[in-house]
């Protein structure tokens, strides 16, 4: 693995930004394609403009919840293409969305069932970045799939889990439950935003007990070194359970309403 896919000496091409790059400009094909099928002209005609609100409102909301979590000395060290926390950028990018479908005329509900599924889809192109990169790394592990990173930006020269691989998995695994079998049973409008929410957020909250790059938990022992996993539930857990917890009532007040 290594950070840089290609390096011309005045031109370097970094793994993180192009995956990232890659899952959008995929995400967004796709989304145009489910438009088209569901009949969402109004959604088809803003779309490019949703792209610029939602890429803003992700920049802003992942760099800001990371300067936040960070220490002054990881922001004077940290490139600018580093340190960004997914939550953050949803945090931002759900009302940023939601202002911007109702002032384009967007139908909401289904325009943000649309839209979620390709949350897991572009993340999951997202954590391949990291995996490239060598940062959001994994704890100490001896097993079989364990990596070594060499030149990655987290921790290299010892055995981690791969645990950004494990994400890919887990959210490329929701979004082909999304996109092929749930998204064709014809849903009552924000099901499917809500059983995302639930998904990724319970998908979260399993895979950051892998994680070696958490150094503070939110609650609990606050003392684990680079390497070693959480010794008590960290934001992004908590963050996931509450993801879990609004798609859980969402879903239940669309069953009461009889809907679902």
């Amino acid at each position: 693995m290594s950070p840089v896919l290609l390096d011309l000496g005045f031109f370097k091409l970094y793994g993180y930004g192009s995956m990232i790059a890659l899952g959008v400009l995929l995400s967004s094909v796709l989304a145009v394609v489910a438009a088209r099928q569901q009949r969402l002209p109004r959604f088809e005609a803003a779309f490019p403009w949703l792209v610029l609100v939602i890429a803003s409102a992700a920049f802003v909301g992942g760099k800001g919840l990371w300067w936040i979590m960070s220490t002054a000395a990881e922001r004077s060290s940290t490139t600018v293409g580093a340190g960004f926390v997914y939550y953050g950028a949803i945090l931002a990018v759900v009302p940023a969305t939601i202002f911007a479908l109702k002032a384009f005329g967007v139908p909401l509900l289904p325009a943000m069932d649309l839209l979620g599924m390709f949350l897991p889809f572009t993340h999951a192109f997202g954590r391949l970045g990291c995996f490239l990169a060598g940062c959001c790394y994994g704890c100490h592990s001896d097993s079989a799939i364990a990596v070594r990173f060499t030149e990655g930006i987290g921790l290299n020269g010892v055995l981690l889990h791969p645990v950004q691989l494990y994400e890919t998995v887990a959210n490329f695994c929701i979004f082909a439950l999304l996109w092929f079998w749930l998204r064709k049973r014809q849903l009552p409008g924000g099901a499917l935003f809500a059983i995302t929410l639930l998904l990724t957020g319970a998908s979260r909250c399993v895979t950051e007990f892998f994680r070696g790059d958490v150094v503070s938990a939110l609650w609990g022992n606050r003392t684990a070194a680079p390497g070693e996993a959480p010794n008590g539930i960290t934001q992004a857990q908590a963050i996931g359970a509450c993801a879990m917890a609004v798609g859980i009532i969402w879903l239940i007040r669309l069953r009461r309403k009889k809907v679902v």
